[in-house]
């Protein structure tokens, strides 16, 4: 379970910013996002040759949390670039 703090923050859908539960659906999505970049024009030739500890990404954007209502969640297109542009996302 979760605390009521925890709820008031994903309370509104990251999408269309209504509050979650407005389709008579008390459901929703937490979904967390990050964007990363290989490093160095990467390939998988030279990720086996460097070993499996070798650094290959770079993370690119701040982790992005987005609260999803159950109508948005069900639409067949997610953008998700134009996450970051949303009006309620959560930065960490």
């Amino acid at each position: 379970m979760r605390e009521e703090s925890e709820l008031r923050l994903y309370a509104k859908c990251s999408m269309c910013t209504k509050l979650i539960g407005h389709t008579g659906l008390p459901l929703f999505w937490r979904v967390t996002l990050e964007q990363f970049g290989v490093l160095g024009g990467g390939s998988a030739a030279l990720a086996m040759a460097m070993g499996p500890d070798e650094e290959m990404t770079q993370v690119m954007t701040e982790k992005l949390t987005l609260s999803i209502c159950a109508d948005c969640a069900t639409r067949p297109v997610l953008m998700i670039a134009a996450a970051a542009e949303w009006p309620d996302v959560t930065k960490s």
